[in-house]
């Protein structure tokens, strides 16, 4: 979950039936049916900050806001990370339907969007990306699931430079970690423009997602790894 001054994130789930073909139903079961949202939002450091179980009858959309549970009355701060769960329940058997989870971020200028996914096993992730920090900035997002700590670190290196910058992962029990890529250390000079390489290596359940932004944080992009 994201949240800072200027940027709103949002959780929708859909239940309708759009274009699935309803003679499809007539031998596997009910179509889209009603089905409850058990969206439990927790800050940084893992401590709960929302909890609540929401109705999603068909032909109905819920929309939760999760950035205000986590900017409280507290200075908001330019961009911070906190992570949500939601436990989806069905009434019988039936069609999914439209309802996967949904993620929008919008900001005053523009909004993106992707869907959920469930946390991976501890695993090798790979990235490439432009290192281009007149145009955009690139940051990861890490949540851990589970209550112990999550450790791991990753590595950025950039074509036509020896040099590597390597950082160090900790995230607490159910927290979630933000880390921005920035220049090779050593104060390399990197060309505008030149590909940056992205790895992470992390010892447990997690999810993982990149973040690219405009220089003043008022457009984003995001993709899960």
């Amino acid at each position: 979950v994201l949240y800072g001054r200027d940027v709103s994130q949002r959780l929708l789930i859909a239940n309708q039936h759009l274009l699935y073909d309803k003679s499809l139903y007539k031998k596997s079961g009910d179509g889209p049916v009603p089905h409850s949202a058990e969206v439990t939002v927790r800050d940084a450091a893992g401590k709960i900050r929302h909890t609540r179980n929401y109705d999603v009858p068909v032909g109905d959309v819920l929309g939760v806001e999760l950035s205000q549970f986590l900017a409280g009355d507290a200075d908001v701060p330019e961009l911070a990370v906190g992570s949500v769960q939601i436990v989806q329940t069905w009434a019988r058997p039936g069609f999914r339907g439209t309802t996967r989870s949904q993620i929008e971020i919008a900001t005053p200028n523009a909004a993106c969007a992707v869907h959920t996914q469930a946390p991976g096993p501890a695993a090798s992730h790979r990235f490439t990306a432009l290192y281009r920090p007149s145009a955009e900035r690139l940051f990861h997002t890490v949540v851990n699931p589970l209550s112990r700590p999550l450790t791991g670190k990753s590595i950025a290196r950039f074509a036509g430079s020896e040099e590597e910058t390597i950082a160090e992962i900790v995230v607490p029990g159910y927290g979630a970690a933000m880390s921005e890529v920035g220049p090779p250390g050593k104060g390399a000079a990197v060309p505008e423009g030149s590909v940056v390489g992205l790895t992470w290596k992390l010892d447990g359940p997690h999810k993982l997602h990149v973040l690219c932004a405009s220089p003043a944080l008022d457009r984003y992009s995001i993709d899960h790894l």
